[in-house]
């Protein structure tokens, strides 16, 4: 009698943890025990669209996901063709001052970051990076 009742507590124990996991579509049922969080793909996190502008200008524009920031200190743009290396002017807009973890004083853009960039000469097939 004992060991049934034993076997019930356990059972009981077992079914009221496994219910109190956290639900999700993850193929990876031990993924959910972890304290890590989920990301988004960096593709959904951070959209980018290219748009050539009819002075030659290029505009960026980045849809920022829900929670997520870009950092304006880490863009960095190079601009080349068969030529070689263009010089280019980017134009950022204003970010908000934030206190980071890992890069303490920053400006971030959240929700979307538009930036023109203006090359120092035309070309007709470019390569940014």
């Amino acid at each position: 009698m004992r060991a049934l009742l034993a076997c019930l507590l356990f059972f009981t124990a077992t079914l009221g943890y496994g219910q109190s996991l956290p639900a999700g579509n993850n193929s990876d049922p031990f993924r959910t025990l972890s304290n890590e969080p989920d990301f988004l793909p960096v593709e959904e996190a951070y959209k980018l669209a290219v748009e050539l502008q009819t002075n030659g200008d290029i505009r960026l524009y980045w849809q920022i996901a829900d929670t997520y920031y870009l950092y304006q200190h880490r863009f960095a743009f190079t601009l080349t063709d068969a030529n070689g290396a263009i010089d280019v002017d980017a134009n950022l807009p204003p970010a908000l001052a934030r206190t980071d973890e890992y890069f303490g004083e920053v400006h971030v853009y959240y929700r979307d970051a538009d930036i023109t960039l203006t090359p120092s000469r035309a070309s007709e097939q470019v390569h940014l990076q």
